[in-house]
């Protein structure tokens, strides 16, 4: 009973604010700040492919309003996803380019909570899940090196099979489609000087349980540094911004997501060596419509 009254509470918010934010469940449809450095570089060519593991630890302090106003409802959240991954490519070219494919399934788990203003007084509502988030498949990753320069590009495809509740606050699977064409591209001059850089447009279908519907998302992330022998270190950004608005039966007004992160990097790969490690530590800021937080990522990637 008390996980009816819960979802109540949370959908009669989400209908009073109409528009205080945009994006279903408080977040983006797919993750951020996955490469940085080293963006347009695929694993090579091998018999066994490329295992990864990306593991990211966040605090969301703070959930702000259309315009970019922190909302008075003690919004706190902690979250972790942890991500194994298997990347292949392959020798078989498409337009002058190596085909590999990719496969990844995120673990989430969300722990926070916020409070709810009502005529008889104020609820603090609180949850936490451990599950499955939307797979992600690439059958198609396209990889062209011209002397400094890599090039790749694809379309990530989400199937909605994460857990997903409308009995939760929090869901670690977001109950519809996402398919996210991306491109990213490494220059790496003779000095070992670095810029790295990733585009990906998300176009996601409506949520059938919800009928809520998340505006095309657009995520910009780049990277600037230096190599020092194998270690590559400097300052890393992500822009964040719904080109899109999202529609619902309870939005009353236009309304879109945006928020930026800057922070530093520390990328560690060795020529011929098969394992690679990447730290990341990213601030969030101008939040409109969405959560703003602090995150500390971990990625390795081993080759056979």
């Amino acid at each position: 009973m008390l996980k009816w009254v819960k979802a109540a509470l949370v959908s009669l918010t989400m209908m009073s604010a109409g528009s205080a934010w945009a994006t279903e469940n408080f977040q983006w449809s797919s993750p951020t700040g996955i490469l940085f450095f080293g963006s347009g570089m695929l694993p090579p060519t091998t018999p066994g492919g490329t295992f990864g593991l990306r593991s990211v630890f966040a605090y969301n302090s703070s959930l702000h309003d259309q315009s970019g106003h922190k909302i008075d409802n003690n919004f706190g959240q902690f979250v972790n996803v942890t991500t194994p991954s298997y990347i292949r490519m392959t020798d078989i070219e498409i337009l002058g380019a190596k085909w590999g494919f990719l496969i990844a399934q995120p673990i989430e788990t969300i722990n926070g909570g916020f409070d709810v203003h009502a005529p008889r007084g104020t609820m603090g509502l609180h949850d936490a899940k451990t599950g499955f988030a939307d797979t992600t498949i690439e059958p198609f990753l396209l990889q062209w090196h011209f002397d400094d320069v890599f090039v790749n590009t694809g379309v990530a495809i989400q199937p909605p099979v994460g857990s997903y509740s409308t009995h939760t606050l929090f869901n670690p699977g977001n109950n519809y489609w996402t398919f996210g064409p991306h491109a990213a591209v490494t220059y790496i001059s003779p000095s070992g000087f670095e810029a790295s850089s990733m585009v990906r447009v998300d176009f996601n279908t409506t949520n059938p349980t919800t009928h809520y519907h998340t505006g095309t998302e657009l995520k910009i992330e780049a990277a600037l540094g230096q190599h020092f022998g194998d270690f590559t270190v400097g300052p890393v950004g992500v822009l964040y911004q719904q080109i899109q608005d999202d529609s619902a039966a309870s939005l009353t007004s236009t309304v879109r997501s945006r928020v930026y992160s800057a922070g530093l990097s520390v990328n560690f790969m060795r020529r011929g060596f098969p394992f690679t490690l990447q730290g990341t530590l990213l601030q969030d800021f101008g939040a409109e419509s969405h959560t703003q937080g602090t995150s500390l990522a971990l990625r390795s990637g081993w080759t056979f």
